[in-house]
């Protein structure tokens, strides 16, 4: 995978008694931009100081001989920390030796993955959980929209960030700080993993361990499509989490694809009351007013979905399929040509962009152009759309 990122670690080196010789010095004629945001960091912060730069800002500054280089110096860094070395340790002997990523996605519980030694995100962060715990470590488990990882609380008091995910399937590897690590920012900004593209730091939120695991049942349950037992895994996690949005949204997910629209927009409520303003609740509730044919109220809660995030391909279909209702087809027209650039980005929508597709040529129908709808439809089937 490649990285985009420069690591710049300064005072670490120093305070570890790490020199650079000469022949490893940056090969720059005067301060180069990294080593000054680097410095303007050691003022701010003098112990263990490690700025995180992505590598289009200073590519033009530093080789990138210069930055393996750099990150080699954190790794030396890293393995003269005992008490780091023996978290790595740990998950390497009892995590990602234990468990590989499942490529295939296969629905399973907890108990299910371990068995068959192959898991996702979740997984991997209940065990890393279990390992660490058991060993003696205050750690928690953290969730953002799509993706789970894990904090501990080191001795000496300072956080380390894990993502046991990433370091073992994504990184071939082994050993790399861009997983673990202590520095925040680094966890945050530094690559295109984790949080990034997984929903944004401001939305984690840590998550009690039992609630999670009744969670992760709910979700096995939900994508084999037991969806009884789902809703009463996702209950009990509110049971235990009160705050946990993604069980109510799960459970309002469900009770939308059994077309119990009032039921879906109820416990959508809950979890605006939850204080989480996520762009998809929003659009749950307005296409469960739309499916009831009372579009104003779809509308005005569709339209805050996007508001609230204007990539939402869903959303967008969303205000679509209310203006195709409402008889403004140049409008549900624009709005699908927006769903579709959108779902053109992202893999494995096939059937969302079918259902775009199939829209948009309903409303080049009504609209009078039959050619143009019947093109359209004609792709909706292609990608398995059923009338």
């Amino acid at each position: 995978m490649k990285q985009k990122i420069i690591i710049i670690i300064i005072t670490a080196l120093a305070l570890i008694g790490l020199k650079i010789s000469n022949a490893e010095a940056l090969d720059v004629s005067e301060k180069s931009l990294a080593i000054r945001m680097a410095e303007r960091r050691i003022e701010q912060d003098t112990a263990q100081s490690i700025t995180i730069l992505s590598f289009d800002t200073v590519k033009e500054e530093i080789s990138s001989k210069d930055a393996k280089l750099l990150v080699a110096q954190l790794k030396n860094w890293y393995a003269n920390d005992p008490g780091y070395r023996k978290i790595v340790d740990l998950i390497e002997s009892k995590v990602v030796s234990k468990l590989r990523y499942d490529k295939k996605y296969t629905k399973k519980t907890y108990e299910e993955a371990l068995k068959s030694e192959r898991g996702v995100c979740r997984h991997y962060a209940l065990l890393v959980y279990d390992v660490l715990n058991k060993a003696g470590y205050q750690v928690e488990i953290w969730t953002s929209a799509n993706h789970v990882w894990n904090h501990v609380v080191m001795p000496n008091g300072k956080t380390l960030y894990i993502d046991a995910t990433w370091y073992d399937s994504y990184n071939p590897k082994h050993y790399d700080p861009w997983y673990i690590t202590y520095d925040k920012s680094f966890f945050e900004h530094g690559y295109k993993g984790t949080v990034n593209i997984h929903g944004g730091w401001k939305n984690a939120k840590m998550i009690q361990y039992d609630a999670y695991n009744y969670y992760n049942m709910g979700m096995t349950y939900h994508d084999k499509q037991e969806y009884d037992r789902a809703i009463e895994n996702f209950e009990k996690t509110i049971e235990l989490q009160p705050d946990y949005v993604e069980a109510y949204y799960s459970i309002a997910a469900i009770y939308l694809s059994k077309s119990d629209y009032e039921k879906a927009i109820e416990y959508c409520k809950n979890t605006l009351e939850s204080r989480e303003y996520e762009a998809r609740v929003y659009n749950c509730i307005g296409w469960s007013y739309a499916k009831m044919q009372d579009f104003d109220s779809a509308f005005v809660y569709c339209k805050k979905a996007i508001e609230l995030d204007p990539k939402s391909a869903e959303a967008q279909h969303s205000v679509g399929y209310i203006y195709l209702n409402k008889g403004n087809y140049d409008m549900a027209i624009e709005y699908f040509k927006k769903t579709v650039e959108l779902f053109e980005k992202v893999p494995d929508v096939e059937p969302y962009l079918a259902e775009t597709y199939h829209d948009m040529g309903e409303a080049y129908e009504r609209k009078g152009d039959k050619n143009k709808g019947l093109e359209y439809k004609k792709k909706a089937k292609k990608l398995g759309y059923v009338e």
